[in-house]
């Protein structure tokens, strides 16, 4: 399980998962993005601009490596 910190030291609660959001999407997935992308970003990055990037990501990911070519490797 993924453990986040805050500038602070501090233990970061998952995030509450948006309706409609794909399952490979947690909340610990949620803010990890956030503490990673948010540093180089001026405005502040919403749950839900977290979840699209995710989804951008891994639409990416699937045209860069359809399924059927994972299945073969395995």
């Amino acid at each position: 399980m993924l453990r986040l910190k805050s500038s602070a030291g501090d233990s970061i609660a998952a995030a509450k998962v948006p309706p409609g959001t794909p399952a490979w999407i947690t909340g610990d997935l949620i803010e990890a993005t956030i503490q990673v992308w948010q540093p180089h970003y001026s405005e502040p990055i919403t749950h839900e601009v977290a979840v699209e990037m995710l989804i951008r990501v891994g639409q990416l990911f699937g045209a860069l490596c359809p399924r059927d070519a994972i299945s073969k490797e395995t």
